[in-house]
């Protein structure tokens, strides 16, 4: 299960926030390029039922990058999904100060279509490219994140106990709509994971519509360790570092 399309379950199972913040609530990034660096980091990605059984779903690779986008020197967030049959793939060309998104493409091998979506002039360009037809699309952007580099983003965030933060994103392509993260820092925890060992974590409540993920950043770093989602038949979705 990619994450995208993880996103995708979670959100279309429960996104009803709407975009109620204010813009002085509304969190921008302005410095990435002097905090975000490039790196290659894995991820084991699993369900674990109600009754303590354990269901394989892919190893997410994500690197960051810096490249051009035409003239442009800009960021560039990979992810890779391999599963049992398929692999998965989906690229994202951000701004390299305020990691606004500019253009996005997935290869989605195991529902067999492609997405090309591009951000420019004030609009969102939609094109899904299917075995036999194509669909295509225009929304008006307005200040929006792409769903997918939301990791990177928290990164980004003065994270301390007890502060709060908004930001708007966008899950483009064929299963489109907009919504708002809240991160909420719980406060510090210390968790022990296989390939890691013990790390001390900022432990944050992540909000997505009327559901929410915990989530286990580094202090050092803000490096994502892990990540848990109850799902609505009480199994939860896994998501561990496979190297610290």
């Amino acid at each position: 299960m990619t994450g995208k399309y993880v996103a995708v379950l979670t959100l279309l199972l429960l996104i009803s926030l709407g975009l109620s913040a204010s813009v002085t609530d509304t969190f921008y990034i302005k410095d990435a390029a002097q905090k975000l660096l490039p790196s290659e980091r894995k991820y084991l990605q699993y369900t674990e039922t109600r009754d303590g059984l354990i269901q394989f779903g892919s190893i997410l690779t994500r690197s960051i990058q810096k490249t051009k986008y035409g003239p442009q020197d800009v960021f560039l967030v990979i992810q890779t999904y391999q599963g049992p049959k398929d692999i998965n793939r989906d690229s994202s060309y951000c701004d390299l100060h305020t990691l606004l998104p500019l253009a996005y493409h997935t290869n989605i091998q195991s529902d067999q279509y492609q997405e090309k979506v591009i951000f420019s002039n004030g609009k969102i360009d939609n094109t899904i490219t299917f075995r036999d037809s194509t669909q295509q699309f225009t929304k008006p952007a307005t200040g929006f994140y792409n769903s997918v580099t939301t990791d990177e983003l928290i990164t980004l965030l003065p994270l301390q106990e007890k502060k709060q933060f908004i930001f708007k994103n966008v899950n483009t392509g064929l299963h489109y709509f907009e919504y708002a993260t809240v991160v909420e820092v719980e406060g510090k925890e210390e968790i022990n994971l296989p390939a890691s060992g013990k790390a001390m974590c900022w432990r944050l409540r992540v909000t997505t519509g009327s559901t929410y993920t915990i989530q286990w950043y580094t202090i050092k770093g803000q490096q994502q360790l892990k990540k848990k989602f109850i799902l609505k038949n009480g199994n939860a979705f896994i998501r561990v570092a496979m190297i610290a």
